[in-house]
């Protein structure tokens, strides 16, 4: 490269990577929930202390746990400890989000308390 003075120089080179691919969610449960319901699978419980566990999502990426206390109409953010909590019914989800931006979601999983 030659600026108007006509020095020149030499321009670095540089590696760009375009990431578009979406991670790997992963797979989120209710770990330590005691399902006190008609059988063990129902998410019918009295129990109102319990985690939220996430596994399988792409290596390094970003976790923001989202709860929803209208059946999915808003979200806020929480935290993995879910602890005395009111009677209700409560979805979560997790948001994986990697290096370059890209987000995916976790399947809901929904607990009545």
């Amino acid at each position: 490269m030659t600026d108007a003075a006509g020095n020149t120089s030499e321009t670095a080179v540089q590696k760009v990577v375009v990431d578009t691919t979406t991670p790997h969610s992963g797979e989120l449960t209710l770990s330590d929930l005691n399902d006190t319901g008609v059988s063990v699978t129902d998410q019918i419980t009295q129990d109102k202390n319990f985690n939220l566990k996430l596994e399988g999502q792409e290596t390094g990426s970003r976790v923001t746990y989202l709860v929803s206390t209208d059946e999915g109409k808003t979200w806020q953010e929480t935290t993995v400890v879910q602890k005395d909590l009111a009677d209700g019914i409560y979805q979560y989800k997790a948001v994986v989000t990697d290096a370059a931006g890209n987000t995916s979601e976790t399947a809901v999983q929904k607990v009545v308390v």
